[in-house]
């Protein structure tokens, strides 16, 4: 289990990080994580503990209004959509735990979704997504996220992105404050229910 708590020099990813089944990696809140072209694999639990006043950042490692001048090239480059690739949750990510709450992703969405659901439903709330080359969210049909109280503006799709495919089991859509995005036909199949909620 891992905390990343500093908050005077930001957190600079060289490279993509996993979180391993069994293990928990805790942001808390004012950490500033920059990245360039990497992602945040969680295959374990993630918790994002921003707060209202002290938000988590997650952005480009070539933003200079949060952290400063981390890449050291001065006012040479600026900041923009698709610097960094994702934070995705995996299928052995722990739901009930997972969270990102009170955070800010700009400039994600390098070849994919700034956050992504691969067979998963954890919580993400009070959250902007900004900037997104693609998509803000993206998630397969066996995803559930709980999302509430989002921005979502600025990027390539600002809705929850949801593959095409065969809907399998009883299902219910019922979020309400982010749209669907179809990116591909969906089949309910034979003997399976598609709810949509009101």
């Amino acid at each position: 289990n891992t905390t990343w708590e500093m908050t005077e020099t930001p957190y600079y990813l060289l490279d993509t990080v996993t979180v391993n089944v069994g293990s928990k990696l805790t942001i808390k809140p004012d950490v500033i994580v920059k990245m360039y072209r990497t992602s945040v694999i969680v295959q374990g639990t993630l918790r994002v503990l921003g707060t209202a006043s002290n938000p988590v950042y997650f952005t480009s490692h070539r933003d200079d209004t949060l952290g400063g001048d981390s890449n050291g090239d001065g006012s040479a480059t600026s900041p923009v959509r698709g610097d960094w690739t994702k934070i995705e949750f995996q299928d052995s990510s722990s739901d009930a735990n997972s969270l990102i709450d009170h955070a800010e992703l700009l400039y994600g969405g390098y070849f994919d979704s700034a956050v992504k659901f691969s067979s998963a439903s954890p919580t993400v709330q009070n959250t902007t997504i900004k900037e997104s080359l693609h998509y803000a969210l993206r998630a397969d049909l066996t995803s559930f996220p709980s999302l509430s109280h989002l921005i979502v503006v600025g990027n390539g799709i600002n809705a929850l992105a949801v593959d095409g495919g065969s809907i399998t089991a009883n299902t219910t859509w019922e979020m309400t404050e982010t749209p669907y995005f179809l990116l591909d036909t969906v089949t309910v199949n034979v003997g399976s229910k598609l709810t949509i909620k009101p």
